[in-house]
């Protein structure tokens, strides 16, 4: 694992959490080595299996949620949301400890996309006064509290292997990459103005709600 600090940012590669088929190509943003990830059935059956499991105890996890957040101020906190999840072409809310938000992230660094992502927690039981606000919050919006929860363009697209449609999904469909483009969080390859949208300057960005710190 290798991590940059500064101001509270962290730049890092973490490792895959569930087995895969890989190869090799350039990323897009940094110009070096990026795996690219194909999933097998194999691997995208456990991940949709756990996800149905875990998809059947939202109803409990929502009531649990506004529980866990208790007080605390609805319209700022929205506001808050709302900015931070169009401050970059794709946001991505996680838990540091989720073997979900671990493959989220994973599938994205396969691609070289430009994205944030926001470490509320190791997980939901571990949330801090911020993170259990936002989490509330994006339950009360978009009818999930679980992570990741990601945001493309600053629209909710949902979790890993479900939502609207979820990051699988668009991946399966084989729809993930024009997506990301379209948005500029890779450069588009299709015309001559492709690079304009994509900065490349922070392809992978990682930072921590206000409650929470994680050592490098």
């Amino acid at each position: 694992r290798r991590a940059v600090t500064f101001a509270g940012v962290h730049q890092l590669r973490c490792r895959a959490f569930y087995p895969r088929l890989q190869s090799k190509s350039p990323a897009y943003a940094a110009g070096v080595e990026a795996d690219v990830t194909t999933y097998s059935e194999d691997t995208l059956g456990p991940l949709k299996l756990a996800s149905q499991g875990m998809g059947l105890l939202q109803p409990f996890f929502a009531a649990e949620s506004k529980w866990q957040a208790g007080a605390y101020d609805q319209k700022a906190t929205r506001q808050a949301l709302k900015a931070e999840a169009k401050s970059a072409p794709v946001v991505v809310y996680t838990y540091s400890l989720s073997p979900f938000c671990t493959e989220a992230i994973k599938l994205l660094d396969s691609l070289g996309a430009e994205y944030k992502e926001v470490v509320l927690a190791p997980e939901w039981f571990a949330l801090g006064s911020d993170g259990a606000a936002k989490r509330a919050e994006l339950a009360e919006l978009f009818g999930r509290s679980s992570m990741p929860h990601v945001f493309v363009g600053g629209r909710s697209i949902g979790g890993l292997t479900e939502g609207n449609p979820g990051l699988l999904p668009l991946y399966e469909a084989g729809e993930l990459e024009a997506t990301l483009k379209q948005v500029g969080a890779l450069p588009a390859d299709d015309t001559p103005f492709g690079w304009v949208l994509f900065s490349g300057d922070s392809p992978k960005v990682k930072v921590y709600g206000s409650d929470f710190r994680e050592d490098a």
